[in-house]
């Protein structure tokens, strides 16, 4: 068994959720964390509005202002605040990824993981739905 399955399903899914959502910019790539003012925002950040639920997103550009939609997802787990939390990536290239780990993955408290999209079925989920 792999460590890890990627679903095409599961990426439909996603897309739906995107496009019924808006996003809205809380900081801008630079600014500075809110609480904490040495950490600068690597990618813009900000939320996507999905029936008055807020998902965290991070936003780049891969080069140009098309939007293609959340291309990945990060994982992070943070021992402090006991949670776990899904943002979503938008428009994010590789180099932009490496940044947003790095940025993420800075204390000893917080660890992340990232799921790239794929459009490859499990072998556990039959592709004719």
């Amino acid at each position: 068994m792999n460590k890890y399955e990627n679903s095409a399903f599961f990426w439909q899914k996603i897309d739906s959720l995107y496009i019924s959502s808006e996003f809205k910019l809380i900081a801008k790539k630079g600014n500075e964390h809110s609480n904490f003012k040495h950490l600068k925002y690597p990618l813009d950040y900000g939320v996507l509005v999905i029936d008055g639920d807020e998902k965290n997103t991070f936003k780049g550009y891969c080069g140009s202002l098309k939007d293609n939609g959340v291309n990945s997802i990060v994982i992070s787990v943070n021992i402090l605040s006991k949670t776990i939390d899904a943002r979503f990536l938008i428009n994010v290239n590789e180099k932009e990824e490496e940044d947003l780990m790095r940025f993420l993955d800075q204390t000893e408290f917080q660890k992340s993981i990232i799921i790239r999209r794929d459009d490859k079925f499990p072998y556990w989920q039959d592709d004719t739905f």
